[in-house]
């Protein structure tokens, strides 16, 4: 990849207007319409990203951390020939691009760790009703078609309606903490049975 070589080509003052451009192209937008975006001519624009090494295909592939690189080549560079504002601002974009990409590496561990959270609530769940998976599984579809069957409505979170009064002859398992249509503690109910149950 070429990183340094040639940005020192680009006319001084025009190097915000090449960031602009190398944004454009960066998020798939053809040299056309990056030109036009960043309100330069199209024979600019492929001018532009002959001198610095911006390829279709290349831009394509290049991942963030490649973009910085990129970017901090080109500040090395401006620097080099004491083109400080502009070096400046290329190191700006890289620090930009080097948050948004902390900012969506939080957004995953979070999304990860909330997916290891909701594992276990469903596991923890599972158990109470068998050591088996499948027994459990099968167990509580049963028991769920069952009272569905009575005429109950069901709600995603386990809980349970009647249109009228409760069946006399209706159970409450013992892996359920309380009846599903009579919860009085609603936290206790979402973290043991609720959230599970919703992934379920």
């Amino acid at each position: 990849m070429q990183t340094r070589a040639d940005i020192t080509e680009i006319p001084p003052g025009r190097i915000l207007t090449l960031l602009a451009f190398y944004a454009a192209l960066s998020s798939g937008l053809s040299f056309a319409k990056a030109a036009a975006k960043s309100r330069i001519a199209e024979s600019t624009g492929k001018l532009w990203a002959q001198r610095c090494g911006l390829q279709r295909a290349e831009l394509d592939a290049e991942t963030e951390a490649a973009r910085i690189e990129r970017l901090i080549g080109w500040a090395l560079s401006l620097q080099e020939v004491g083109r400080v504002d502009e070096a400046a601002a290329c190191e700006a974009e890289a620090r930009r691009v080097e948050r948004m990409l902390a900012r969506l590496g939080a957004r995953r561990a979070a999304a990860d760790a909330q997916d290891d959270r909701s594992a276990e609530q469903v596991a923890a769940f599972l158990a109470r009703v068998s050591p088996d998976p499948w027994t459990a599984w099968d167990t509580v579809t049963v028991y769920y078609a069952g009272l569905r069957a009575r005429g109950a409505v069901l709600e995603p979170d386990g809980k349970v309606s009647w249109p009228g009064d409760v069946p006399a002859d209706v159970s409450v398992p013992d892996w359920l903490p309380e009846a599903p249509w009579a919860v009085f503690d609603e936290r206790g109910w979402e973290e043991v049975v609720g959230a599970a149950l919703r992934l379920l």
